[in-house]
């Protein structure tokens, strides 16, 4: 408790801890309503010379996570990463697989008080079908996504803020209401399954919402600019 560790520090003194090992360990974060926010499978850590110093501890170390499911959504495998930690804990670079692409980057966590994390990733090559399919929602494009974002956040989606941009290309949307709509109504039977070269996106994530202020489509006969809002 905070009593027992305020005593702690009073008192300085060192702790050298040889090694720390995680073999096939599990990790499940809960958002405040209780739902699982965040499972991480078959977690593997290992880490030599570890220093509790004064209430925290300070070393290295490694870690690789065969599957990490982020709200039952996103599926990212073969998670690999050095390990710094002090008062926060640091993976750089960050390696994984996502949906038949790789994902580069870092990510800071904060563990006192409340987790808190802040990332800078990349996404590429990700095949959207596969993203869909693995999420269980219907597969309404096709094509490879490519993304760079930084996000900061909690735990739980709703606190989720940042920005970033996304491209896709050699995509195509398949049976989308409102396309079949715009297609009858202005005689643009290309519409009803638009096959793209090219689709630029640029986003902010805030306050539960995901504003588009730049969509932009490119194709040999159609180009489309717009912008939107998610909720």
């Amino acid at each position: 408790n905070s009593d027992t560790e305020n005593k702690l520090k009073t008192f300085p003194f060192n702790i050298l801890l040889e090694e720390i090992k995680i073999n096939h360990g599990e990790i499940i974060l809960n958002n405040k309503s209780g739902n699982q926010f965040i499972k991480a499978n078959d977690v593997n850590f290992s880490s030599d010379n570890v220093i509790y110093n004064n209430g925290k501890l300070i070393g290295k170390g490694n870690i690789n996570i065969k599957e990490f499911d982020l709200a039952n959504h996103i599926f990212i495998k073969n998670i690999i990463a050095p390990v710094n930690y002090d008062e926060q804990i640091l993976l750089n670079p960050l390696q994984g697989e996502l949906a038949g692409g790789n994902i580069n980057g870092n990510l800071v966590i904060n563990l006192i008080n409340e987790l808190n994390y802040n990332t800078n990733l990349q996404f590429n090559d990700i095949d959207i079908a596969t993203l869909l399919q693995e999420a269980n929602l219907k597969p309404t494009m096709l094509g490879k996504l490519q993304i760079n974002t930084n996000l900061q956040g909690s735990n739980n989606l709703a606190s989720i803020n940042g920005n970033g941009h996304a491209e896709i290309f050699n995509g195509q949307f398949r049976d989308i209401p409102l396309l079949e709509l715009l297609a009858t109504l202005l005689k643009i039977d290309e519409l009803r399954s638009l096959i793209f070269n090219e689709m630029k996106i640029e986003f902010v994530i805030a306050n539960n919402e995901i504003r588009t202020p730049i969509i932009k489509i490119i194709n040999p006969n159609l180009y489309i600019n717009g912008e939107g809002e998610f909720s």
